[in-house]
């Protein structure tokens, strides 16, 4: 409990400091409209449908769960600022989620396994790194651990104990209405409930999380009858068009390889969590076969499981390495604590093994966050020789997060590199923009004074001569360049 509460404490002065050092994603633009939008329709009372006219149709974005989008637009209500509030409302999900998983590991090995399950969650660089810029897959997360937290409760319980039941369906409603990959668990709970035989509260699951949905989503409030079913096709069938780095080859976000789910989770892993969830993974399947039945285990189990397969079967369309899927990681997490907390119990020598083993594996993390830091979420195993060995075969800094400290520094430095009187930067997405304006203006022109280069865009058909980089672990992921 002491060690829970130190690693706690860390947690929150971390998001107070280091919110602002982590760069805008090339999402947010958009999702922050969105956020406000639907905060509008809940201030006007339905009057106001601004959030039904999506600047971007092709996103679909009334057909997303916007309920993280609309607490950080709250958030920003009250404080009278945009950015930051979003990066600290961002850093208060994350650490949500590593609450979570901690009652998670309590079900699942007492107060040790809160402790390795919370610490096993934030030494997952995907996760945290990405915690301050990503309010889709990092809220979406942190959902589904309270959601398998309260499944694992009423699963436990002998009596049929409707609260609990009402509770589940209350943060699996929450869950769909950040993402609509949460269908996934309505199947997992079938299948639980049919072999308990627990229909009154299936039936209690089923209907208060319709009612969560209509309450946090407006557009299924709107379209009560065919607007979760549109959602789902929307999503399941996501129409995206771009190319991504996978394996040293451009494929198309639409026509991935089979492996692309598995073969992510491998190379954006820690090893050590890896090893220890395919040991926990064994000892689930070893329990089961004797006809023993660990729910706690079997239920992080299915939330590795289930959309990895999904994931592979639907063929479904998938960009940013592990992103979409990254609600999957927690169940492995708690297979490798089940798997460390079965191992300890054993002999002298394999505790000892088992210590050393995560020390190590800890301290590999630990080091290279170090070394990538503010851009953990570009964090690569060490099994494909880390950052260095990865990045130009798989996507890194995917969402251009490097932008800002390079905009931030066109804004200091921009007087030394040109005498123009009102010098132009173009490549920068609109909110990184911000950093330095009015200094500098980004409306477009056929040769801006500046260009900040990334993976995208390439600068024009003009001569630029970089003046500054934007260096991870030696490799240079953003250039400043100026004309002529």
């Amino acid at each position: 409990m002491l060690l829970l509460g130190v690693l706690f404490a860390l947690l929150g002065l971390y998001v107070v400091v280091a919110a602002d050092a982590y760069g805008r994603t090339w999402d947010e633009g958009l999702q922050n409209w969105y956020g406000e939008a639907v905060l509008n329709w809940y201030l006007s009372a339905g009057r106001d449908l601004g959030f039904v006219r999506d600047p971007h149709p092709a996103d679909f974005m009334p057909q997303h769960g916007p309920f993280a989008e609309v607490l950080i637009a709250a958030a920003q209500r009250l404080t009278g600022e945009t950015w930051h509030t979003r990066s600290v409302m961002g850093g208060v999900f994350g650490v949500a989620g590593i609450a979570g998983i901690a009652l998670c590991g309590r079900q699942l090995a007492g107060w040790w396994g809160a402790f390795l399950a919370a610490l096993g969650l934030t030494l997952y660089p995907r996760y945290t790194g990405a915690m301050f810029g990503n309010s889709k897959d990092v809220p979406f997360t942190a959902a589904m651990i309270f959601v398998l937290w309260a499944t694992v409760r009423l699963l436990r319980r002998r009596d049929s104990n409707m609260w609990d039941a009402a509770l589940l369906g209350a943060l699996l409603g929450a869950a769909m209405s950040i993402r609509a990959t949460a269908i996934l668990w309505y199947g997992v709970l079938a299948i639980a409930f049919l072999v308990t035989r627990r229909f009154k509260q299936a039936a209690v699951v089923c209907g208060v999380s319709y009612v969560t949905i209509l309450a946090l989503w407006p557009y299924i409030a709107l379209n009560p009858v065919t607007g979760l079913p549109e959602s789902i096709s929307a999503m399941s069938k996501y129409q995206w068009f771009g190319e991504v780095l996978f394996d040293g080859v451009m494929v198309r976000g639409m026509d991935l390889p089979w492996q692309y789910t598995p073969q992510w989770l491998v190379i954006g892993s820690p090893p050590v969590a890896l090893a220890l969830a395919l040991v926990g993974l064994g000892f689930v399947v070893a329990d089961v076969a004797r006809r023993r039945w660990p729910v706690a285990e079997l239920l992080a189990g299915a939330l590795l499981v289930v959309p990895v397969v999904a994931l592979v079967v639907t063929h479904a369309t998938l960009y940013n390495g592990l992103r979409h899927f990254l609600f999957a990681v927690p169940g492995m997490i708690l297979l490798a604590v089940a798997a460390t907390v079965r191992l300890w119990r054993r002999r002298t020598a394999v505790a000892v093994a088992v210590a050393v083993v995560l020390v190590a594996g800890h301290a590999e993390v630990a080091v290279a966050d170090a070394r990538l830091y503010p851009y953990e979420y570009a964090y690569f195993s060490p099994l494909v020789g880390g950052f260095r060995g990865a990045h130009a075969r798989y996507e890194s800094d995917y969402w251009r997060s490097c932008e800002t400290p390079a905009a931030r520094w066109l804004a200091r430095h921009y007087r030394d590199h040109t005498t123009e009187a009102r010098p132009t930067v173009g490549g920068l997405l609109p909110h990184n923009g911000v950093a330095v304006l009015p200094v500098v203006r980004t409306e477009a022109e056929a040769a801006p004074t500046f260009w900040v280069y990334s993976f995208h865009p390439a600068p024009p058909a003009v001569t630029y001569r970089p003046i500054h980089r934007v260096v991870v672990e030696g490799v240079a992921v953003c250039t400043v360049s100026v004309r002529g």
